[in-house]
C-alpha cells in the first residue's frame, strides 16, 4: 500500500534560523522594491495565467500540425519541449504560491493543468511538499540530496 511521503523533521539552531530569516526578508524587500520600478509585475496573476493558456494552447497547435502532416516530428518535439519548460517554471512558482495566492481555487487549476500538461510527473502537490522539504532541509542530512548520495555511494558522505 502506497503511503503519502511525510518529510523527517529537522531542528535548525537560533542562528541558521537567524540567517533564513535575513535572507528571506531580504528577497522579499528587493521583490518589493522591483515591484514598485516595473508596474508591470503588479499583474503577476495575469502574466502567470497567460504563460500557462499560450504554453497549453501552443502544445494542442503543434500536436495537431504534427498529425495532420504539416510540421516534422522534431520541430513538434522542440516546440513542446520549450513550452513544457514554461509550465515547469510556472508550476515551481506555484508551488511557492506566486500566482493566485488568494484565490485557492484557480491556483490549485493552474496546478492541475501544470499535472496534466506533464503527465510523467508526481502530483504537484506532492511535489510541493518534497520541495518545500528541499528547502528547510538543504545541505543537511535531512536533505533529499544527502541521502540520494549516500545510497549512490554505498553510504560514504559526499561533500557538495
Amino acid at each position: 500500500m502506497n503511503t503519502p511521503y511525510r518529510a523527517p523533521s529537522t531542528t535548525l539552531s537560533k542562528t541558521e534560523q537567524d540567517l533564513i530569516n535575513d535572507v528571506t526578508q531580504k528577497i522579499t524587500q528587493h521583490s518589493n522594491e522591483l515591484r514598485k520600478r516595473y508596474r508591470a509585475l503588479g499583474f503577476q496573476n495575469v502574466i502567470g495565467a497567460s504563460v500557462m493558456a499560450l504554453s497549453v494552447t501552443g502544445m494542442i497547435v503543434t500536436g495537431t500540425l504534427y498529425i495532420k502532416g504539416l510540421i516534422p516530428g522534431w520541430l513538434c518535439i522542440l516546440i513542446n519541449a520549450l513550452l513544457t519548460s514554461f509550465i515547469h517554471e510556472l508550476e515551481h512558482d506555484l508551488i511557492h504560491r506566486l500566482y493566485f495566492r488568494k484565490q485557492p481555487v484557480v491556483h490549485n487549476l493552474m496546478l492541475l493543468l501544470c499535472w496534466i500538461a506533464r503527465p510523467g510527473m508526481p502530483s504537484p502537490w506532492l511535489r510541493r511538499e518534497l520541495h518545500f522539504h528541499h528547502h528547510k532541509a538543504s545541505g543537511t542530512e535531512g536533505g533529499l540530496r544527502f541521502q540520494v548520495q549516500q545510497s549512490v555511494d554505498g553510504f560514504e558522505l559526499v561533500a557538495r
